[in-house]
């Protein structure tokens, strides 16, 4: 009896073991996934013309990428590292009331923790960013609206690829409509 209850112990140690590990290594994937995605991301946008604004852009995409995945944890750094972006001089000195905008929405969206309140906070981001977007004369995203989404319903997403829907997630992927950047 001893002995077979000390190898129930040592199978269920070796499954939370095994768990654990495999929870690691899925995070870690995802990590160097992130990490690679906005690798191959910054060298699109800069194929599609730099603008002072790209690594910008860049982040604000992740973000939205990875909202759109249900990841909410990544969000708190990537808006951390966004607010940081639109705090850095800019190459041209220009729209400093936009990158205002975009650091203390950045700023709160970093601080939100609860999934509808997170989307929602991306939105207030977006707004200002798509507003930068507008005047930075880049082309390499496309604009997109979710008339069903809370607030601010605008995103840029790069251009050419399937839509995904950061205000709504899995749940919602593919709702809503590409729309002129004017």
């Amino acid at each position: 009896m001893i002995t077979h209850l000390k190898f129930l112990i040592f199978t269920l140690v070796l499954l939370i073991t095994a768990s654990c590990e495999n929870k690691l290594k899925t995070q870690l994937e995802l990590e160097r996934t992130n990490q690679a995605s906005a690798l191959l991301l910054e060298s699109r946008v800069f194929a599609a013309g730099e603008t002072p604004y790209s690594k910008l852009f860049s982040i604000y995409e992740r973000i939205g990428r990875t909202l759109a995945a249900d990841e909410l944890k990544p969000v708190e750094k990537l808006a951390t590292e966004l607010s940081e972006e639109a705090k850095a001089p800019q190459k041209d000195g220009k729209h400093q009331d936009l990158l205002a905008k975009i650091t203390a929405a950045a700023s709160a969206l970093a601080k939100e923790k609860e999934d509808p309140t997170i989307r929602k906070a991306f939105g207030t981001v977006s707004e200002p960013t798509i507003a930068l977007y507008r005047v930075s004369g880049s082309q390499a995203f496309d604009l997109y609206q979710c008339p069903m989404a809370p607030g601010y319903q605008f995103w840029l997403q790069p251009k050419g690829e399937k839509i995904a829907n950061p205000y709504f997630g899995k749940k919602m992927l593919r709702c809503g409509v590409k729309k002129d950047r004017s």
